[in-house]
Formats: C-alpha cells, sequence, structure tokens
C-alpha cells in the first residue's frame, strides 16, 4: 500500500485561484499534480468542448454531466493519494 503524501500549498492556492474563475483549470490542475495522463486528457477535453461552446454551440448541461462523472474519479483517487485532502477539498 502506497503511503499518502501532501500535496503541496502553492499547488492548493493555486486550485483555490482557479476554482474562482474557471471550474475545469482548477480540476486540471489538481489532476497534472496527480501526474494521472487520463484525468488530464479529460479535463483538457472538457475545456476544449467548453471554448467550442464559447463559439456560438450550447453544450453547457452536457459539458456539467460529463465533469461531474469524471470528478467521480478525480476526487476519490486524490482523496487516496493525498494526507491533507480536506485542504484541496475545501480549495474547490
Amino acid at each position: 500500500m502506497n503511503e499518502k503524501t501532501e500535496l503541496g500549498s502553492e499547488i492548493i492556492d493555486k486550485i483555490a485561484h482557479l476554482t474562482y474563475w474557471n471550474h475545469n483549470e482548477a480540476r486540471l490542475a489538481l489532476a497534472q499534480a496527480m501526474e494521472s495522463k487520463k484525468l488530464v486528457s479529460a479535463y483538457k477535453s472538457i475545456i476544449d468542448l467548453g471554448n467550442f461552446q464559447s463559439e456560438g454551440v450550447y453544450i453547457g448541461h452536457h459539458l456539467s454531466s460529463m465533469r461531474d462523472t469524471i470528478d467521480k474519479v478525480l476526487f476519490p483517487s486524490a482523496k487516496k493519494m493525498y494526507s491533507n485532502f480536506d485542504e484541496i477539498w475545501d480549495a474547490f
């Protein structure tokens, strides 16, 4: 079993700042800190689709639903990985 590590406060602060402006970018930052290629790819895809939406195609509800599904992998994985998960969660 792997021992939990602590995510640095500078990354948690970055996540908190990003959450204020862009929830998807905040989740991407956590996925990158976790070095999860699959999660990074998933959140980048959502961001790309969100950019497409800003060009006049409304897909907001579907993006939120996809993000919620991916979040069900991100947050439990982070909880298993980081001893200071409560601080991470509070940043969101």
